[in-house]
C-alpha cells in the first residue's frame, strides 16, 4: 500500500457508525478540517447525533491545504506525471511540487499550482489548513524530514501528547520560530484566498456555510 499521506478523501467520518454497532470506546478520530469541523458541529448542535456514532476520546487533525477526488488523484499521478497509481509507493507535498514516488524507486513530480484546479470543489472555500478545532494538530509544514510539527491545541490534547511523550511513544523538541512563521503565513494565506472566494460567491448570491 501507500505510505504516508495520501492525498484523496476518505469517508473516515462514516465508520464511526460501525464504531457504535461494534460497541468500540475510546475512540480518536483523524480527520482533514472538513472532517473534524463536522464532529465539532455534532458536538455544538446535536449532542444526540453525536452519541449515536460512538465514543470520541480525542480529535487529532491532519494539516490540509486541498484534496482530490479518486479520479483527480489519477489524473494528476497517470495523466499528468505518467505512472500507474498502482505503482505509487508515496505521495508528498514540499516546497510547492507534488511527488509520487514509484516502486521502482522514480520520483516524479507536479507543480502544485498546476494541479490546485482538480482539487474538490469545497476546498477552494475552506479557510483553514491547520485543522483549528482539533485537540492535536499534525502535518509536515515547518518539520524536518522523518518528524512531524504538532499543534496541541486543548486541555484534552494536551494530556494525550504529554502522556504519549512520557510513555516514549513520542519523542518531541520545540518548532523553531522559523517553522512556525512559515505555518502562519501559509495558514493566513489559505484562509486569505479562501474567505475571498467565499465573498465572491456570496456577491454573486451563493452561499456556503462553514464553521470557523
Amino acid at each position: 500500500g501507500v505510505a504516508g499521506t495520501k492525498y484523496t478523501v476518505t469517508p473516515s467520518i462514516s465508520v464511526l457508525e460501525e464504531v457504535k454497532r461494534r460497541g468500540l470506546k475510546k475512540v480518536a478520530v483523524v480527520g482533514v478540517p472538513c472532517q473534524i469541523h463536522a464532529v465539532r458541529k455534532a458536538e455544538a448542535y446535536s449532542s444526540e447525533l453525536l452519541s449515536s456514532l460512538g465514543e470520541i476520546v480525542i480529535l487529532i487533525g491532519i494539516f490540509c491545504m486541498e484534496n482530490f477526488g479518486h479520479r483527480a488523484l489519477k489524473e494528476i499521478v497517470e495523466g499528468r506525471l505518467g505512472v500507474k497509481l498502482e505503482d505509487v509507493v508515496k505521495f508528498n507535498i514540499d516546497k510547492g511540487r507534488f511527488f509520487a514516488h514509484t516502486k521502482s524507486g522514480e520520483e516524479r513530480s507536479i507543480a502544485v499550482k498546476d494541479v490546485s484546479m482538480l482539487a474538490r470543489h469545497a476546498c477552494h472555500y475552506c479557510p483553514d489548513l491547520t485543522n483549528e478545532l482539533a485537540d492535536i494538530s499534525v502535518g509536515s509544514i515547518g518539520s524536518s524530514k522523518g518528524w512531524s510539527t504538532v499543534l496541541v491545541r486543548t486541555k484534552k490534547g494536551e494530556e494525550v501528547f504529554e502522556g504519549a511523550v512520557k510513555e516514549g511513544y513520542v519523542t518531541a523538541n520545540p518548532l523553531s520560530d522559523t517553522s512556525m512563521e512559515l505555518l502562519q503565513k501559509l495558514a493566513r494565506g489559505k484562509r486569505r484566498r479562501n474567505l475571498e472566494a467565499l465573498n465572491e460567491r456570496a456577491r454573486e448570491g451563493k452561499y456556503t456555510t462553514l464553521l470557523i
